[in-house]
């Protein structure tokens, strides 16, 4: 018999709590989908280990030609989890699920994968910010 202890599935979450985090820089995901609510609304579910739930950080932003865009995704997401890739010059993204596979990696990689749909449509308008021409050119 093992005496090897498994940790709570949202541990990272309430050790951020106890060492004086601010929860408001969390988002809480219920089955890859996001969900903008306060992350006081996970607490039955993060306390009796829920696994549709995940919490993670809000993402930190980058600049890109003076727009504030949520950073892409550094690692690697869950096998099965949704993001989002930005489609130039349409300013509409796509939605793909991450198999692990060399595409997936290559959007990673190049910065280029968001959590959700509404990061990689900032990401599109901050890129065709660039080359824009207005009305008036």
């Amino acid at each position: 018999m093992s005496n090897t202890k498994k940790a709570h599935p949202h541990a990272q979450f309430l050790r951020a709590i106890a060492d004086g985090d601010s929860v408001d820089e969390w988002v809480g995901t219920i089955r890859h989908q996001v969900v903008k609510r306060s992350p006081t609304y996970f607490s039955d579910y993060i306390l009796r280990g829920d696994l549709d739930i995940t919490m993670s950080r809000n993402p930190r932003t980058i600049n890109i030609n003076g727009i504030e865009v949520p950073e892409p995704l550094r690692e690697a997401p869950e096998i099965g989890s949704y993001f989002w890739v930005p489609n130039i010059p349409i300013p509409s993204p796509y939605r793909l699920s991450w198999e692990g596979k060399e595409v997936d990696f290559l959007a990673l990689r190049a910065g280029l994968a968001h959590r959700t749909k509404e990061a990689a449509e900032t990401h599109v308008r901050a890129l065709l910010s660039f080359t824009e021409v207005s009305d008036g050119e």
